[in-house]
């Protein structure tokens, strides 16, 4: 798959990251860089927006981003992407690939999905890391029934993958959804919650270390309308976070409290 979004940047000769290269079709639009994050001036920000209002049956889409040596990005989602209704019995898919380079740093968390009823959609997130870059990747999903009928997505299966570059393989999440079979609040982990997110946090990290952050972002997620925990990924690469939550609202809500304490660690 040919992606319609492929970026890359690089640090300039000042350390100021920098667009090295860019290649964007639609349904993506990219606005120039922003050197405005707090704290790190010469780390860049993007806003990636899609025109074509969400996902649709039988696409087929894909995102490239890449940081060069010493480069810090973090990229911007400003809307939550919709997964329309595929009335015709057809099924989109998405595939995401991230590749952090040597003493990188590099942020995507786009806000949850939103799926519709009816709708079908396979995900892969494929990061590719640097021992010792740090990255931040999030993706999740949350239901909506815009007319309140009791109707639910039909299934949404994601692949969350994390390799070095010569391909040994540190970490694999794989998930699949039922939509009628939330809706069913059948007794288990997921018995009432019908909106979940994932967060990848990679960065070295000692044993200690990443236990007290585990034990840290499980005392933030412990609320009456969500569930969660952490934790680390073997070979000190960092830290996997499952987040569950009531709606897509409390959700959201998770997500915006446990970001700041998230970019804290990935930059101590």
């Amino acid at each position: 798959m040919n992606p319609a979004l492929d970026l890359s940047f690089r640090a300039g000769p000042d350390g100021r990251t920098a667009l090295a290269g860019r290649r964007v079709c639609h349904p993506f639009s990219v606005q120039a860089p922003l050197w405005d994050l707090p704290g790190r001036p010469l780390g860049a920000r993007i806003f990636v927006q899609s025109m074509s209002g969400g996902i649709f049956e039988d696409e087929r889409l894909g995102q490239r981003v890449a940081v060069q040596q010493g480069a810090e990005l973090r990229v911007e989602v400003p809307a939550a992407t919709v997964v329309h209704e595929m009335p015709n019995g057809g099924a989109s898919e998405q595939r995401i690939e991230l590749v952090a380079e040597a003493s990188s740093l590099l942020e995507f968390t786009p806000p949850p999905l939103i799926l519709f009823p009816d709708s079908r959609l396979t995900q892969t997130i494929e990061v590719t890391a640097k021992g010792d870059a740090r990255l931040l990747v999030g993706d999740g999903f949350m239901m909506h029934d815009p007319a309140h009928a009791g109707r639910a997505f039909d299934r949404f299966t994601a692949t969350l993958r994390l390799v070095r570059p010569d391909g040994r393989l540190i970490a694999l999440d794989r998930a699949a959804m039922s939509g009628p079979a939330l809706l069913a609040d059948v007794p288990g982990v997921t018995s009432g919650l019908r909106a979940q997110a994932s967060l990848l946090l990679v960065r070295p990290a000692a044993p200690a270390a990443a236990r007290d952050w585990c034990r840290e972002i499980g005392a933030l997620l412990e609320r009456p309308d969500r569930f969660g925990g952490a934790s680390p990924l073997r070979g000190e690469a960092g830290l996997f976070v499952r987040l569950l939550a009531r709606d897509g609202g409390a959700l959201l809500e998770a997500q915006a409290e446990l970001l700041p304490l998230l970019r804290q660690i990935l930059r101590a």
